[in-house]
């Protein structure tokens, strides 16, 4: 697809149809999600793919309150979602690289030292390219937050302790119905609001 027609089609989906997805498409979303920038080439991105029925509905479980998918108007059908992409950083391999010599004018080896954290950059970029692959793809794509129970998804998952939770991704099939989204009632600010030239 065209990059400027991608860009204006990806918007987030929060209803799936049960429908399978294929593994080529969800591996185009995996592999398209690594091609991310890396600050230092630290590479400290990783992601965790919950494929299997089994796996999908114990993430559901622990990442939601008992009923919480039923109550919601906005997010019916997010668990038909055929994959979860649990996105994980681990920030101590960016203080690692850039405590290295060729690093050391950055002076960047204690987390506070960073006037923004790069892992956390990177993240977002892989989930970007995630979301645009997803697009491509004709798939549907939602990012969210994890709020709770992050040991137990850990245990579930074998993420290690070291590593930070930033979210997740549910791909699928989109079911077509239009979820209430913040986009559908905040007016979208203008080139003129949000951009400077100077």
């Amino acid at each position: 697809m065209e990059f400027a027609r991608l860009a204006r089609k990806r918007k987030m989906c929060r209803s799936f149809a049960p429908d399978p997805l294929s593994e080529e498409d969800v591996s185009f979303v995996i592999q398209s999600a690594l091609r991310g920038p890396s600050a230092g080439f630290s590479q400290g991105v990783e992601l965790v793919v919950v494929r299997s029925e089994e796996a999908r509905k114990l993430f559901w479980s622990i990442v939601t309150t008992e009923g919480w998918l039923e109550r919601t108007r906005s997010h019916k059908g997010l668990d038909n979602a055929q994959a979860i992409v649990i996105v994980t950083v681990d920030k101590h391999r960016y203080l690692k690289r850039y405590s290295a010599p060729d690093k050391s004018y950055s002076n960047w080896t204690k987390e506070e030292d960073w006037p923004a954290p790069f892992w956390y950059v990177d993240a977002g970029a892989s989930v970007m390219l995630a979301l645009l692959a997803a697009t491509d793809r004709s798939l549907g794509a939602l990012f969210f937050a994890i709020d709770r129970n992050h040991e137990p998804l850990r245990s579930a998952f074998l993420i290690s302790s070291q590593r930070l939770i930033v979210g997740a991704i549910a791909l699928g099939i989109p079911d077509g119905v239009q979820a209430g989204g913040s986009s559908r009632t905040i007016r979208r600010r203008d080139y003129s609001e949000t951009v400077k030239v100077f």
